[in-house]
């Protein structure tokens, strides 16, 4: 190959890959969100006591509000209603057996799975379960989510 088009090549090889990571950089900043309607965020990954299970907390975007979405061994177990914006506190917690997960929304037990029966928890449930989140006042603008055993 003559010298002078294997320059060419290699300049425009380089002008390549400097384009690339200038787009790189630019689009970072919107790829958090396109991932974050897609995909979801990533918020948590939890792994039970006993180490049997684990749990993982997305937080989804939507056009004006977002949703959380609690997976349990790779499958989807509860998708929250819309939320709008602020600070939720979310986290999950689970039980001191290592059986039960518990999302917790501003102290809020909101929803609960019992991994090991693979079903939902509903009011009056979580008794069997020793989860205690911590409860902290309640400070929302426009979502209002209640305790299981409300």
């Amino acid at each position: 190959m003559p010298i002078r088009r294997r320059k060419f090549l290699i300049i425009v090889g380089l002008a390549g890959v400097l384009a690339t990571a200038i787009l790189i950089a630019i689009s970072a900043p919107y790829m958090r969100y396109f991932w974050g309607v897609f995909i979801g965020e990533h918020l948590q990954t939890s792994i039970s006591p006993s180490g049997e299970y684990t749990a993982v907390l997305r937080q989804k975007l939507n056009l004006a509000d977002f949703n959380f979405t609690v997976y349990v061994d790779g499958q989807r177990v509860y998708t929250s209603p819309d939320l709008c914006g602020g600070d939720y506190d979310e986290k999950l917690i689970w039980s001191k057996s290592g059986v039960a997960v518990v999302l917790v929304v501003k102290g809020r037990r909101v929803f609960a799975y019992d991994a090991r029966e693979k079903r939902f928890l509903g009011k009056g449930q979580l008794g069997d379960f020793d989860v205690q989140p911590d409860l902290k006042p309640f400070e929302l603008d426009c979502a209002y989510p209640k305790d299981l055993d409300e």
